[in-house]
């Protein structure tokens, strides 16, 4: 993993990092000032039993792997693999097309805004946008896409935000400490909160770090409530930190918890053509 910058907002570090060769668009990691000396540099390699007992043409198994600022699905696209078709369309191929362009930081007296811009082959740039007001608890994110190549291209998913590394505190798949944080309701009623551990959503890594686990949740129609609150959290219980996210969109959304090898990652944004039947596509300009 390669720092690619690092800036202090508020209360909060905002990291931006790749991969060491350069591959791939970058991720996202958010943690507070406070705890940063707490911050550890994750395992390269799986070491358990189930890995190290292997042949050794199969060794050494990478423990993690960046993820993206923004996943997306072009129709056309192979499908995501590693047994996740069906339950997500986060980690599709579509993602490793994208190569990082550029990044600007705008400060304009109490606001500061962090674009990335990322493009691929085919002319699609998505452009993040980060943005922090002076005194605020929370960041504020989007991510626009505009088709500057020649042909129409359909976007089956593409996130709002995505939050990678979960958790910085530990340096392996963080076994037993995080958990979920979510409200249960129906229209115009009260929200219950849940709280679930990642293993008893499954959330766990693979014995061989290959397969994807996933929790894709969000509400279909017009109601932005009405099965869960555009809300998901994720607790650390052994660094005492807590990651929140909040949509705001008057229609189909989605969230979704992800995990493959020793990497967790948080996404949201408008459903999915899979949940909610969303797509859209681009002429060109």
């Amino acid at each position: 993993i390669a720092p690619l910058a690092q800036h202090r907002l508020g209360d909060m570090i905002v990291r931006y990092q790749r991969a060491v060769d350069g591959s791939g668009p970058p991720g996202l990691v958010l943690f507070p000032a406070a705890r940063a000396d707490a911050v550890v540099t994750p395992r390269e390699h799986l070491d358990a039993p189930s890995i190290t007992s292997l042949p050794s043409s199969w060794l050494p198994m990478r423990a993690w792997e960046v993820d993206p600022l923004v996943h997306l699905h072009v129709r056309g696209d192979p499908w995501p693999g590693a047994f996740s078709q069906g339950r997500t369309l986060r980690g599709s191929p579509s993602n490793h097309r994208l190569r990082f362009v550029s990044q600007q930081v705008r400060r304009e007296r109490r606001t500061t805004e962090i674009i990335t811009t990322l493009r691929d082959d085919r002319g699609l740039v998505v452009r993040h946008r980060l943005t922090h007001a002076s005194g605020d608890a929370a960041v504020r994110v989007s991510t626009p896409a505009i088709n500057r190549g020649k042909a129409p291209l359909t976007l089956d998913l593409l996130t709002s935000f995505s939050l990678g590394g979960l958790t910085p505190f530990a340096a392996d798949d963080a076994p037993g400490r995080l958990r979920l944080h979510r409200l249960r309701a129906t229209w115009s009623a009260e929200g219950r909160h849940e709280v679930r551990t990642f293993e008893d959503l499954q959330l766990e890594r693979s014995w061989i770090g290959h397969g994807v686990a996933c929790e894709r949740f969000g509400q279909v129609g017009s109601m932005p409530v009405n099965g869960w609150y555009p809300l998901a959290a994720v607790e650390d219980t052994v660094a005492g930190v807590t990651w929140a996210a909040q949509l705001c969109h008057p229609g189909s959304w989605q969230l979704e918890l992800w995990r493959r090898k020793d990497q967790a990652a948080l996404s949201g944004g408008l459903a999915d053509r899979e949940f909610g039947h969303c797509s859209k596509t681009l002429r060109p300009g």
